[in-house]
């Protein structure tokens, strides 16, 4: 009986994906994309400017933008997983750790 309502929850679920998704597939999917790439790109700048002195937000988002699409896709996703993995060794330490992750994630871009 457990197994039935676990099979009816995930196909419940899947439905709901998939009507999600095809209420993106009118185009706007890419459109979604590009968005979540530009706000990608827009804290993988800030967390750069932010320790780098005489740089500022304008001057990093710049100089990323003039590189080619894979070199920028390439310093995103390296600086987004170091973030993720500074996260997860912050977490280490408890929500003290976490504390202190995300204050200096405040100081770095503010």
């Amino acid at each position: 009986m457990a197994g039935k309502g676990l099979e009816a929850c995930d196909q419940k679920s899947l439905r709901v994906i998939v009507v999600y998704l095809g209420a993106l597939d009118d185009g706007a999917m890419p459109e979604l994309l590009q968005k979540i790439g530009n706000h990608c790109r827009l804290v993988t700048a800030a967390l750069i400017a932010g320790p780098w002195p005489g740089r500022d937000l304008a001057d990093v988002e710049a100089a990323l933008s003039k590189r080619p699409a894979s070199t920028q896709a390439l310093v995103v996703a390296g600086v987004l997983a170091m973030l993720a993995a500074l996260s997860f060794f912050a977490g280490q330490f408890g929500l003290l750790g976490l504390a202190v992750f995300w204050l200096a994630v405040i100081l770095i871009v503010a």
